[in-house]
């Protein structure tokens, strides 16, 4: 039997590049289950339904499924939450399957399994009696919303004149799983895809490494394909990637062995196309091609990392989201921050008004749980992802601050603050230096927070699901800590200590806009002071401030919040992120015996201007290379007397792209100058 692969991706997929498939049945339930059938296997009267945004689920708020069809609604079942047992199925028509070697079944889903007690999956038959499981969504789903769902049923529906499928559902807590956009598709034998252009948003001016996702669209293994890119429409660089192996629709990330140079500061395009799967003709051009924009910088700030926690006194997690950040800071500590917001699961004595407004807007995890530098993380429909139980021994936070560590911002923060204890007049000055033209709606903002804040009564004391269990101490510090009340099935730890404290966002929930340019211009710095008393309660030793820069939007975006750098000090003290500076392969000298050079025309045909002056005689040499960096003409060193200088290079043999040219003189590079060849 042919192994059985799946991959989940983002919907937006779905649409695009199917044109060289056979699409032999399809659902959107745009108006009703319409030819699926929902199925009762017991007594209990729940079937799979057709439903429209928000899905109303008992226990833990409105979801909004996010298919690309689901204003037209979907199909839906839910667990009733009270502990009725439900077996349910919902079943396709029959899907005639004839003359297709290689079949496939794609869906979106939504699949909220909030405990383990549930069984989804999804089955084929070829007499609607017996049937073969193809996917268990325990096993193989990522939660994310929407996931796109890719299944090679070819084993069980390659030439077969009927199928049927099936998506069967057993719980009894609440939980439920929603699907759209259904379709059973013949698939043709060789497609390869670019999936997605696997390079940062900003890179450093010099050499870049080139990665790329390809996905086996087509029915057979793919073996070898070949890949293109290119640089502003420059001169491409292929590479043939052979040994893949991937089954159909598995997928690979490959890199290119040759880097590009990224020549000046500027706003530049990568192109990637593949063609030839397997040496062949690709069945679907559609989907060969993919372009992604950047910014490259002059400089290379050091990223930190911001986690803002959601964590409140009545949460009865939260002992466990704290132990998590605890963790999370004593392995990644020297490039993570973090803060406690009391909010998202009710509120407490350390709630502030700017904490319950970011839980309102980017938090429907309830808590513990943590914002990443606001960055919408492995398909959340919010910013804020839940914490791990203290019985796993995985951080998902931990992984997904190394994720997005060695992402390279675009600015670099420094801050420094004087505060009068006498007065508690504080004042904070923070700069913020961008090194590229960024576009975007970027603030300013500063956190105030409190280590070590411990209270008595309700509104400090922490509540505790973990006083009985689990029982091993290594992975539950909790266990046994605090008061049990039995009677009331409840537990508190009575002098929690609490660190992080959110006591005050100084730029307010959304933080302070107007001050940084758009486009931002490289190399500058913008500024922005805040002024704030301190409360006589707040302890001076125990306070720290976190000053960031963000992106801003009044919606959920993957990357329209994200906070792009930040940096932590005490009271009167500063930090910054460390810069490095950005450069060419080839190291670049000031001569004062150069003046300026003009370089015309540009774009280039067959010849290549370059006026300059002189105000010495000097001896000249002049590199031309590509963007692979290499040598394409050289002209060899000679004596210039000094004045008004024209050199020509000839470009007649050149091919179409970018082209970087160097000016040496007395072996050292004077000038480097980029101009495009286009005939």
């Amino acid at each position: 039997m042919k192994k059985r692969l799946l991959v989940m991706l983002l919907s937006t997929f779905l649409i695009s590049g199917l044109s060289a498939q056979t699409v032999l049945s399809s659902q959107n339930f745009s108006s009703g289950l319409g030819s699926w059938s929902s199925v009762t296997n017991n007594t209990a009267a729940t079937k799979w339904v057709y439903s429209h945004n928000p899905i109303a689920s008992p226990s833990f708020g409105n979801y909004t499924f996010k298919s690309p069809t689901a204003s037209n609604g979907f199909a839906l079942i839910m667990s009733d939450g009270n502990n009725s047992a439900l077996n349910t199925d919902l079943i396709s028509s029959a899907i005639n399957c004839s003359g297709q070697n290689h079949v496939g079944l794609v869906f979106t889903q939504l699949f909220q399994p909030y405990y383990s007690n549930v069984i989804a999956t999804v089955s084929v038959s070829t007499d609607s009696s017996s049937w073969t499981e193809v996917a268990n969504m325990i096993n193989i789903s990522n939660f994310s919303n929407p996931e796109l769902m890719q299944l090679d049923i070819s084993s069980e529906a390659a030439n077969q004149p009927q199928i049927w499928v099936k998506f069967h559902y057993e719980a009894t807590n609440d939980l439920f799983w929603a699907v759209d956009d259904i379709s059973v598709l013949g698939l043709p034998d060789n497609d390869a895809a670019v999936q997605s252009v696997d390079i940062q948003d900003y890179l450093p001016i010099g050499n870049n490494t080139i990665t790329a996702t390809i996905q086996n669209m087509g029915g057979t293994v793919l073996n070898n394909v070949t890949l293109d890119y290119s640089l502003d429409g420059g001169t491409s660089v292929s590479q043939t990637f052979s040994g893949l192996n991937l089954d159909p629709f598995a997928k690979a990330q490959v890199q290119f062995t040759a880097p590009s140079v990224v020549p000046t500061v500027d706003v530049h395009s990568y192109k990637i196309q593949s063609s030839q799967p397997n040496s062949t003709t690709d069945a679907n051009p559609a989907n060969d091609t993919l372009s992604k924009a950047i910014v490259s910088l002059s400089h290379i700030p050091a990223k930190n990392v911001l986690v803002e926690e959601f964590g409140t006194v009545p949460c009865g997690y939260c002992p466990g989201g704290a132990t998590w950040i605890s963790r999370l800071l004593a392995a990644q500590g020297s490039y993570t921050n973090a803060v406690t917001l009391h909010a998202g699961f009710g509120t407490d004595a350390m709630t502030t008004t700017e904490a319950s407004s970011l839980s309102s807007t980017y938090d429907n995890n309830g808590a513990p749980a943590a914002m990443i530098d606001r960055q919408l993380l492995n398909g959340e429909d919010n910013l804020a992802t839940g914490a791990p139980g203290l019985d796993y021994t995985d951080n998902v936070w931990g992984d997904y601050v190394q994720a997005r560590q060695p992402i390279l911002p675009p600015v670099s923060v420094s801050a420094n603050n004087t505060f009068d204890s006498a007065s508690r007049a504080l004042t904070v000055n923070i700069s913020a230096t961008f090194y590229g033209p960024v576009t975007g709606n970027f603030r300013f903002n500063c956190y105030l927070i409190e280590d070590s804040v411990v209270g008595s009564g309700s509104g400090y004391d922490q509540h505790s699901y973990y006083y009985s269990s689990p029982t091993d101490t290594s992975l539950n510090p909790w266990y046994h800590v605090g008061t049990s009340n039995l009677g009331s099935g409840t537990w508190a730890i009575g002098g929690f200590v609490h660190n992080h404290v959110d006591r005050a966002l100084l730029g307010g929930a959304a933080g302070s806009s107007g001050v940084i340019a758009s486009p931002t211009v490289d190399g500058t710095t913008y500024t922005k002071t805040y002024t704030y008393t301190v409360p006589a309660g707040y302890r001076a030793n125990k306070l720290k401030l976190i000053a960031f820069v963000n992106q801003y939007t009044s919606g959920v975006s993957s990357n329209k919040n994200q906070i792009l750098n930040n940096v932590e000090m005490a009271l009167n003290s500063a930090d910054s992120n460390t810069v490095t500076t950005a450069s060419l392969p080839t190291a670049i000298e000031n001569v004062s015996s150069l003046e300026k050079i003009a370089l015309y025309p540009n774009p280039a045909k067959d010849i290549v201007y370059l006026n300059y002056t002189l105000n010495e005689n000097t001896r000249l040499s002049f590199d031309v290379y590509n963007t692979l960096g290499q040598l394409v003409t050289s002209l060899n060193e000679t004596s210039i007397n000094k004045g008004a200088v024209t050199t020509i290079i000839n470009t007649s043999h050149f091919e179409n792209g970018l082209y970087l040219v160097t000016v040496k003189g007395d072996g050292k590079v004077l000038q480097t100058l980029k101009f495009v060849v286009n005939k």
